[in-house]
């Protein structure tokens, strides 16, 4: 995982010491940003709020690794699918469990993070307050991020 004490305790990813993860979440679009955001520090969790891909992997190259990473599908210059590929190979972290999220999601896409382990949710899913009550679940990366 991102952070070398990083652990899973049942399908929770946690971070150092055990203490809920540091979450890398990049999309260009504020709004979405910021409901991302408050959900998952609601749960507890440390979050790395991005707008831009390329202040992201900055962050990652000069040492800020995360335990897991949100990404928005679709950016400018480079997508949410670059970025986790650039974190995986070119950073060498090769486990960091990661969840795309999209308005829009093309099969294409969907075959693309799919090879490379991540899952995906609608904007709709992240933003609801109804359905599941346990926020942000990502059970093919077995991973679950709770959101309140």
């Amino acid at each position: 995982m991102g952070r070398s004490a990083s652990r899973r305790f049942g399908d929770v990813v946690t971070g150092y010491n055990g203490a809920m993860a540091r979450i890398l979440v990049v999309d260009d679009d504020r709004v979405v940003l910021r409901l991302v955001q408050h959900r998952l520090e609601r749960a507890g969790h440390e979050v790395i709020p991005v707008l831009s891909p390329q202040s992201a992997l900055e962050l990652v190259l000069g040492g800020k690794m995360p335990d897991a990473v949100v990404l928005d599908v679709s950016m400018p210059e480079i997508s949410g699918v670059e970025v986790l590929q650039t974190l995986r190979v070119g950073f060498g972290l090769s486990e960091l469990p990661a969840v795309f999220l999209s308005a829009r999601i093309t099969p294409e896409d969907i075959e693309a993070g799919r090879a490379l382990g991540a899952a995906y949710l609608t904007l709709r899913c992240v933003g609801s307050s109804q359905g599941n009550r346990s926020g942000i679940e990502a059970r093919n990366l077995g991973v679950r991020i709770s959101g309140g």
